[in-house]
């Protein structure tokens, strides 16, 4: 990315593609910051951008051996090893609080509010664009809940399946 000189869109359907078909283990987590056209109209851009830089290097060194990508205006993507639920948890849980505190820009503290997606993958027989579907999906749902979180599991596979099976009646019956 330009701007924030982590990985870009591209790179992470890459890395995702390499990582399953080398048969490993990964964490993903996805932050997308709300409301940012607000800091850009309070700050202006250029302090707005040197907020995505310092946002974007912070999730970088989070985790030794975990790369970030910017895979959308105002999301960003981890992608850690996975090694165990706890670590898995360790992971969400350092940048869900980051999040939850202010950033500092000059003299102000800015909250940066954020929906979260996690998705672990293991042995799912999923490929690269089911994992992207997935967290968009849940990204969206996030948005919907409280604590602005939703971390991709079984239920909400089987949630998705069943609106994907919903859509499809529906196109049939259009038809």
């Amino acid at each position: 990315d330009s701007l924030t000189w982590v990985n870009n869109r591209s790179s992470f359907f890459q890395e995702l593609n390499l990582r399953l078909g080398g048969g490993q283990d990964f964490q993903i987590i996805v932050v997308c910051m709300r409301n940012f056209s607000y800091i850009n109209q309070r700050y202006g851009h250029k302090n707005g951008d040197c907020l995505l830089i310092r946002t974007a290097s912070w999730l970088n060194g989070l985790i030794s051996g975990g790369q970030t990508f910017r895979i959308g205006n105002m999301e960003f993507a981890v992608l850690l090893p996975y090694t165990s639920s706890k670590e898995a948890e360790e992971n969400l849980s350092a940048v869900y609080e980051r999040f939850n505190k202010p950033w500092s820009m000059g003299s102000s503290q800015i909250e940066l509010e954020a929906d979260f997606a996690e998705l672990i993958h293991t042995d799912q027989p999923w490929d690269a664009t089911d994992i992207m579907e997935f967290l968009q999906y849940s990204l969206s749902e996030a948005k919907k809940r409280e604590e602005h979180l939703l971390r991709f599991n079984n239920t909400s596979y089987l949630e998705l399946e069943k609106r994907r099976h919903i859509v499809q009646l529906l196109h049939k019956v259009i038809e």
